[in-house]
């Protein structure tokens, strides 16, 4: 098998990096954790407390709630290895997703819509994905996307100010943070 040297020393620093959050910082290691596994919590209660809606449709919302779900660990995978704008980047597309399902489940109608692939031009959809911000969920994915559009998906100010000389190189780091 041949090695390529430069990934699995990029893959070994990100290793590194996580294994260091995970060390220093347990309470934000159960933290996301526990994040995870309330994700997989919402699928089984979506796959076990509806059983009246079509199955294509319980699929779909399934295969929604997944998207999420591999997108919050792909985030924090990115994010502890210091990839900063790459893991709000990908929290970002979780936030977003999160809206779409919001909007489908509200009526067959937006559902169809979504399906064909009109939610960007229908006003009935943008209006059903709205997040309702007296709501404390929505409010904080709505402000967890925003933040993550201003820092990371446009604004990629989060890994540029944090990058450092390293006997490794330039790396990410931020104060209080191990080197």
């Amino acid at each position: 098998m041949h090695s390529n040297d430069e990934l699995d020393r990029y893959m070994n620093r990100g290793l590194c990096f996580a294994n260091e959050v995970r060390d220093l910082y347990p309470a934000v290691w159960s933290a996301a954790g526990a994040a995870i596994a309330k994700c997989n919590e919402v699928m089984h209660l979506v796959a076990d407390g509806d059983t009246q809606r079509e199955r294509k449709e319980l699929s779909a919302f399934l295969g929604l709630w997944g998207a999420v779900r591999r997108y919050q660990i792909n985030s924090l995978l990115e994010i502890f290895s210091r990839n900063l704008d790459e893991g709000l980047a990908i929290l970002r597309m979780a936030t977003e997703t999160a809206r779409t399902l919001k909007a489908v489940s509200t009526s067959a109608d937006v559902y169809s819509i979504w399906l064909k692939g009109e939610e960007r031009h229908s006003s009935e959809f943008k209006a059903a994905g709205r997040f309702d911000k007296s709501d404390p969920i929505q409010n904080a994915v709505y402000n967890a996307y925003n933040f993550c559009t201003d820092y990371g998906t446009h604004g990629h100010k989060t890994s540029a100010v944090f990058i450092v000389d390293t006997p490794m190189g330039k790396e990410l780091a931020w104060p209080g943070w191990p080197q």
